[in-house]
């Protein structure tokens, strides 16, 4: 459950960081490389953007302060709910979230 969060905080985080900055960056940065969604390798290849990502724009997307700091991320709320039909019942709210260490994870996998 925490893994599959993290990558659905990470791809958001992305998504916004690539809109936004879209009007910023008018170069691509050297550290991201091109991924070709038919490639079989395609996953190890967007992870390995997510990892250097965090790594290289832990301070913010350089010319854009919207976005603020990748770590630590500030997430205001996570509600985690599970199936009550299932064997263990699950309810969570999470408000205020402070996330750190996000420029040291290790991204093995993001899909």
């Amino acid at each position: 459950m925490l893994n599959l969060f993290k990558n659905f905080l990470i791809i958001v985080l992305t998504i916004i960081n690539i809109t936004n900055a879209a009007q910023y960056l008018s170069d691509k940065p050297d550290f991201l490389k091109p991924c070709n969604y038919e490639d079989k390798s395609f996953s190890k290849c967007f992870a390995n953007n997510f990892q250097v990502l965090f790594k290289d724009w832990k301070d913010g997307v350089p010319g854009l302060k919207t976005v603020g700091k990748l770590d630590p991320i500030i997430v205001k709320r996570i509600k985690i709910v599970q199936d009550p039909s299932s064997g263990i019942a699950l309810n969570a709210i999470l408000d205020n979230v402070e996330i750190r260490g996000a420029s040291d994870a290790i991204v093995e996998e993001a899909v």
